[in-house]
Protein backbone atom coordinates (compact mmCIF):
# COMPACT_ATOMS: atom_id res chain seq x y z
CA UNK A 1 0.00 0.00 0.00
CA UNK A 2 1.26 3.40 -0.81
CA UNK A 3 1.61 6.26 1.74
CA UNK A 4 -1.01 8.69 2.03
CA UNK A 5 -0.63 12.03 1.10
CA UNK A 6 -1.49 14.70 4.00
CA UNK A 7 -4.12 16.21 2.23
CA UNK A 8 -5.74 13.13 1.09
CA UNK A 9 -5.70 11.94 5.01
CA UNK A 10 -6.96 15.18 5.71
CA UNK A 11 -10.00 14.57 3.78
CA UNK A 12 -10.20 10.70 4.57
CA UNK A 13 -10.65 12.02 8.55
CA UNK A 14 -12.82 14.76 7.77
CA UNK A 15 -15.60 12.26 5.49
CA UNK A 16 -14.82 9.64 8.50
CA UNK A 17 -15.78 12.52 10.90
CA UNK A 18 -18.95 13.46 9.61
CA UNK A 19 -19.88 9.51 9.30
CA UNK A 20 -19.32 9.19 12.67
CA UNK A 21 -21.63 11.97 13.47
CA UNK A 22 -19.53 14.80 13.86
CA UNK A 23 -21.30 17.62 15.24
CA UNK A 24 -20.73 21.34 14.34
CA UNK A 25 -19.39 23.02 17.65
CA UNK A 26 -18.38 19.94 19.48
CA UNK A 27 -14.62 19.24 20.56
CA UNK A 28 -12.57 18.11 17.68
CA UNK A 29 -9.44 16.61 19.96
CA UNK A 30 -11.01 13.27 19.92
CA UNK A 31 -12.84 13.03 17.22
CA UNK A 32 -9.26 13.63 15.08
CA UNK A 33 -7.58 11.37 17.95
CA UNK A 34 -10.03 8.26 17.01
CA UNK A 35 -10.00 9.04 12.96
CA UNK A 36 -6.41 8.67 13.07
CA UNK A 37 -6.67 5.36 15.22
CA UNK A 38 -9.71 4.15 12.49
CA UNK A 39 -7.23 4.81 9.25
CA UNK A 40 -4.04 3.46 10.96
CA UNK A 41 -6.29 0.01 12.47
CA UNK A 42 -7.36 -0.16 8.78
CA UNK A 43 -4.00 -0.40 7.31
CA UNK A 44 -3.12 3.13 5.78
CA UNK A 45 0.64 3.64 5.81
CA UNK A 46 2.32 6.88 6.76
CA UNK A 47 -0.57 8.16 8.85
CA UNK A 48 0.89 9.81 11.95
CA UNK A 49 -0.80 11.90 14.74
CA UNK A 50 -2.87 15.09 13.49
CA UNK A 51 -3.14 17.72 15.77
CA UNK A 52 -6.66 18.94 16.69
CA UNK A 53 -7.69 22.34 15.40
CA UNK A 54 -7.03 25.29 17.91
CA UNK A 55 -10.59 26.26 17.28
CA UNK A 56 -13.71 24.33 18.00
CA UNK A 57 -16.44 23.67 14.28
CA UNK A 58 -18.76 26.70 14.40
CA UNK A 59 -22.07 25.97 15.19
CA UNK A 60 -24.24 25.93 11.83
CA UNK A 61 -27.07 29.00 12.03
CA UNK A 62 -30.14 28.29 11.39
CA UNK A 63 -32.80 29.36 9.01
CA UNK A 64 -35.24 30.80 11.92
CA UNK A 65 -32.18 33.10 13.31
CA UNK A 66 -32.12 34.79 10.25
CA UNK A 67 -36.12 35.36 9.86
CA UNK A 68 -39.26 36.34 11.76
CA UNK A 69 -41.69 33.89 13.22
CA UNK A 70 -45.11 34.64 12.81
CA UNK A 71 -48.26 32.60 14.35
CA UNK A 72 -50.50 32.66 17.05
CA UNK A 73 -49.49 32.77 20.79
CA UNK A 74 -50.06 29.05 21.43
CA UNK A 75 -51.57 28.47 17.99
CA UNK A 76 -50.73 25.06 16.02
CA UNK A 77 -49.02 26.43 13.09
CA UNK A 78 -46.43 29.51 12.17
CA UNK A 79 -44.35 30.67 9.10
CA UNK A 80 -41.73 32.63 8.65
CA UNK A 81 -40.77 35.67 6.89
CA UNK A 82 -37.65 37.47 5.74
CA UNK A 83 -36.24 39.66 8.73
CA UNK A 84 -36.79 43.79 7.85
CA UNK A 85 -40.40 42.54 5.33
CA UNK A 86 -42.83 43.78 8.12
CA UNK A 87 -44.09 47.31 6.80
CA UNK A 88 -46.52 47.30 9.86
CA UNK A 89 -47.11 45.99 12.65
CA UNK A 90 -50.11 47.37 15.48
CA UNK A 91 -49.10 47.50 18.85
CA UNK A 92 -52.32 44.74 19.87
CA UNK A 93 -50.68 42.39 17.34
CA UNK A 94 -47.07 42.03 18.72
CA UNK A 95 -47.41 38.97 20.46
CA UNK A 96 -48.17 37.56 16.55
CA UNK A 97 -44.14 38.02 16.30
CA UNK A 98 -43.20 34.65 18.39
CA UNK A 99 -39.76 34.28 19.79
CA UNK A 100 -39.88 31.07 19.48
CA UNK A 101 -41.36 28.64 16.93
CA UNK A 102 -44.59 27.21 18.28
CA UNK A 103 -47.13 24.33 16.61
CA UNK A 104 -45.94 23.22 12.74
CA UNK A 105 -43.93 24.89 10.50
CA UNK A 106 -46.60 25.98 7.16
CA UNK A 107 -45.67 27.46 3.94
CA UNK A 108 -46.41 31.36 4.30
CA UNK A 109 -49.22 31.15 1.89
CA UNK A 110 -51.40 28.68 4.47
CA UNK A 111 -50.63 30.90 7.24
CA UNK A 112 -51.71 34.09 4.76
CA UNK A 113 -55.19 32.08 4.10
CA UNK A 114 -55.27 31.00 7.81
CA UNK A 115 -54.92 34.28 9.47
CA UNK A 116 -56.57 37.56 7.18
CA UNK A 117 -58.31 38.68 9.77
CA UNK A 118 -54.64 40.18 11.36
CA UNK A 119 -52.16 39.45 8.68
CA UNK A 120 -52.15 40.83 5.30
CA UNK A 121 -49.84 41.83 2.38
CA UNK A 122 -48.42 44.44 0.29
CA UNK A 123 -47.01 44.20 -3.01
CA UNK A 124 -44.55 46.40 -3.67
CA UNK A 125 -41.44 46.75 -6.43
CA UNK A 126 -37.82 45.55 -6.35
CA UNK A 127 -36.10 48.60 -6.06
CA UNK A 128 -38.03 49.48 -3.43
CA UNK A 129 -37.36 46.23 -1.81
CA UNK A 130 -33.37 47.37 -2.68
CA UNK A 131 -33.96 50.58 -1.50
CA UNK A 132 -33.47 52.16 -4.60
CA UNK A 133 -36.81 54.08 -4.25
CA UNK A 134 -39.22 56.14 -1.70
CA UNK A 135 -42.10 53.99 -2.34
CA UNK A 136 -41.87 52.60 1.09
CA UNK A 137 -42.15 56.10 2.96
CA UNK A 138 -45.13 56.54 0.96
CA UNK A 139 -46.67 53.70 1.77
CA UNK A 140 -45.46 54.41 6.02
CA UNK A 141 -48.23 56.84 5.67
CA UNK A 142 -50.97 55.09 3.89
CA UNK A 143 -50.65 52.12 6.29
CA UNK A 144 -50.82 53.94 9.39
CA UNK A 145 -54.38 53.18 10.36
CA UNK A 146 -54.13 49.23 9.53
CA UNK A 147 -55.58 46.87 11.71
CA UNK A 148 -53.35 43.97 10.59
CA UNK A 149 -49.55 42.95 10.59
CA UNK A 150 -48.35 44.31 6.46
CA UNK A 151 -45.38 42.24 4.97
CA UNK A 152 -43.50 43.47 2.03
CA UNK A 153 -44.25 41.20 -0.79
CA UNK A 154 -42.91 40.67 -4.64
CA UNK A 155 -44.89 38.12 -6.61
CA UNK A 156 -46.91 37.29 -3.54
CA UNK A 157 -43.47 36.26 -1.92
CA UNK A 158 -42.30 37.78 1.17
CA UNK A 159 -38.84 40.26 0.63
CA UNK A 160 -37.10 42.30 3.35
CA UNK A 161 -37.02 45.82 2.45
CA UNK A 162 -33.80 48.06 3.07
CA UNK A 163 -33.39 51.27 3.80
CA UNK A 164 -32.90 53.80 1.36
CA UNK A 165 -29.15 54.88 0.50
CA UNK A 166 -27.96 58.50 1.07
CA UNK A 167 -28.22 59.99 -2.46
CA UNK A 168 -24.62 61.28 -2.91
CA UNK A 169 -24.35 65.36 -2.09
CA UNK A 170 -24.04 67.06 -5.17
CA UNK A 171 -22.15 69.44 -3.77
CA UNK A 172 -18.10 69.62 -4.16
CA UNK A 173 -16.42 68.71 -0.82
CA UNK A 174 -14.64 72.36 0.12
CA UNK A 175 -11.58 70.64 1.15
CA UNK A 176 -11.62 69.51 -2.53
CA UNK A 177 -12.14 72.53 -3.80
CA UNK A 178 -9.21 74.93 -2.05
CA UNK A 179 -7.35 72.27 -2.80
CA UNK A 180 -8.11 72.89 -6.56
CA UNK A 181 -7.49 76.69 -6.28
CA UNK A 182 -4.22 76.79 -4.34
CA UNK A 183 -2.84 75.21 -7.33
Amino acid sequence: MKPVSGRLLAAAVLIIAAQAGLRAGDPADSHVSRMTERLRHQGYQGVRQLKPPQASIPRRSSFYERALILGEPGGDMHAIVPLGSVLHLPDHLRDRVLSKPQGKLVAWETLLKNSKNWLGTQEISLAASRGESHEIDVLSAQLAGERRIIIAVNQARPVPVLQPAEAPSKKPDEAAAANLNSR
